[in-house]
C-alpha cells in the first residue's frame, strides 16, 4: 500500500491502523509486522505456505483474504481493507503484485444496491 503510513490512536477499542483482524498465530514475517504492509506479507507468506504443497492446492487455484487497518491518504483516518489473492494466480509464487487491496467500507455498501 504505498503512500499509506501507520496511525497511532490512544484509544484502544478504536481499529488499529496496521493491526490485522484476522491474525494467525505463528504467521509473522517480521518486516513490517502489525503494520498494513505486514498483513499483506503475512497475507502472502501464509498463502505461499499453502501453495507450497500440491496435496493443498492445484497450481493456479486456491484463494486467500486479510483484513487490517491502514491510513485513508485523503481522510487521515483510519480506514478497514480486505486484501484478497483470486482465482487464476498461482498461491505458491503469489507476490504483492497479485493482491486486490478494497476498501471494506464501500463493500459494505454495495449489500444496499444489489
Amino acid at each position: 500500500m504505498g503512500g499509506l503510513t501507520e496511525l497511532s490512536t490512544n484509544d484502544a477499542t478504536a481499529p488499529q491502523p496496521g493491526k490485522p483482524t484476522d491474525t494467525v498465530a505463528g504467521t509473522s514475517t517480521g518486516a513490517a509486522a502489525g503494520t498494513a504492509a505486514g498483513t499483506a506479507a503475512e497475507l502472502i507468506a501464509r498463502s505461499n505456505r499453502l501453495g507450497a504443497d500440491p496435496r493443498n492446492t492445484n497450481y493456479a487455484c486456491g484463494n486467500t483474504s486479510a483484513k487490517g487497518v491502514d491510513v485513508d491518504p485523503a481522510t487521515g483516518g483510519p480506514v478497514e481493507l480486505l486484501w484478497v489473492k483470486g482465482s487464476g494466480g498461482d498461491l505458491g509464487t503469489l507476490a504483492p503484485a497479485g493482491l486486490a487491496v478494497l476498501r471494506l467500507d464501500r463493500l459494505r455498501a454495495l449489500a444496499d444496491v444489489y
